[in-house]
């Protein structure tokens, strides 16, 4: 457990996103990027859209709708 998102970001293989919380939706997902040895988001509530993951520069993987792998 981590109280700040990008300590939790912090050299990690994979985002899994498991919540809805609207303060997610707001992070900079570029230096998100920066920070992840790999760039993949899990989305198990399609709380991000397709086109905006791909504009990170991120394999975005949602549930029940096509994937974006860069």
């Amino acid at each position: 457990m981590c109280d700040d998102p990008y300590q939790a970001a912090d050299s990690a293989a994979c985002i899994v996103i498991c919540t809805e919380w609207p303060e997610f939706t707001e992070l900079d997902w570029s230096r998100i990027k920066g920070i992840c040895t790999r760039s993949l988001i899990l989305d198990g509530r399609n709380l991000f859209n397709t086109a905006a993951a791909q504009i990170a520069g991120f394999t975005y993987i949602p549930t029940g709708r096509p994937s974006v792998n860069l």
